[in-house]
């Protein structure tokens, strides 16, 4: 690897954990305001900054960066992370948050399922088993049968598959669509969505809470525009392995800010799913690593 090439993935990496820590940061200020208000009106206070930066970085590209020829998967895309994003602020609002942080990492699991199922990816028997631990993992955390688990507990997982259908949209369009088009059309039709829901939910924040709406909205601005700069100076393989990093970001804020110390069977499910989570990466990235190296042997 040269200096350069070595660079410029040191650089993704650090831009990858700045943005996770940024979106945990955002966590932690829609838990806070979850006490007071209604959670439609933190989802579209979350949009209306991604909106705005979108709409700032956007525009004076010009009407090419506008352009989309896939509206309808534009929408179905906004539509997957408008859900996410919904379920996993109501799941924040109701249960610990490592906890819920730990479930949102059934994420990568879900990708792979859908992606074999919707872009022909292959499915092999080492896949399925990680994905049945993984789900181990998770059952572990919300406990089926024990005082825990409420049908709260299913929210971070719903935001999970939410998320899930997000990335593989995201992985279809990709290979048409540039990356700011896709983020720009995100963040209006996402914008659009909650701003439909918001006015039967609507309650004027207080003065004094003014600036923790602002800083959840420039948090979660910031954390998406970093994962993009990320994504432009490394993998998304290389990269995916240091979104896990948002277990420890949640689980320091949960004992700081909310005096939520995660018990035995989160930290254990937690460890499984990640564990799982980075079985899934290795596998996928020597065989991706297999198919260059045969593609580049064929005349």
């Amino acid at each position: 690897m040269t200096a350069g090439i070595r660079d410029q993935v040191t650089l993704g990496i650090l831009l990858m954990l700045l943005a996770v820590f940024a979106l945990s940061s955002m966590d932690v200020l829609i838990k806070s305001l979850a006490e007071d208000y209604n959670i439609w009106l933190l989802v579209w206070t979350r949009y209306i900054g991604q909106a705005l930066l979108a709409t700032l970085i956007i525009l004076p590209q010009g009407r090419r960066a506008l352009v989309t020829a896939s509206f309808r998967l534009q929408v179905l895309r906004a539509a997957f992370l408008f859900a996410g994003t919904a379920f996993f602020f109501f799941g924040l609002a109701a249960i610990d948050l490592a906890a819920a942080t730990a479930l949102l990492q059934i994420n990568p699991l879900f990708i792979v399922l859908g992606s074999c199922v919707f872009l022909a990816e292959r499915l092999d028997r080492y896949l399925i088993f990680s994905v049945l631990c993984g789900f181990a993992g998770a059952m572990i955390i919300i406990r089926p049968g024990s005082d825990v688990f409420t049908s709260a507990a299913l929210l971070p997982i719903a935001a999970a598959l939410g998320f899930a259908g997000y990335s593989i949209v995201t992985r279809y369009l990709a290979r048409t669509e540039d990356i700011w088009t896709s983020f720009f059309h995100t963040s209006i039709i996402g914008t659009v969505f909650a701003s439909a829901v918001v006015p039967f939910n609507w309650s004027l924040p207080a003065i004094e809470d003014l600036g923790y709406f602002v800083a959840a909205a420039l948090c979660g601005s910031i954390g998406q525009f970093l994962i993009i700069r990320a994504l432009f100076a490394a993998r998304a393989s290389l990269l995916a392995p240091f979104g896990y990093s948002s277990l420890v970001y949640a689980a320091g804020y949960g004992i700081l800010v909310f005096d939520e110390h995660p018990d035995i069977w989160t930290m254990t499910g937690a460890a499984i799913i990640v564990g799982t989570g980075l079985l899934v990466w290795r596998h996928q990235t020597l065989r991706e690593a297999g198919e260059r190296r045969g593609s580049a042997s064929r005349p």
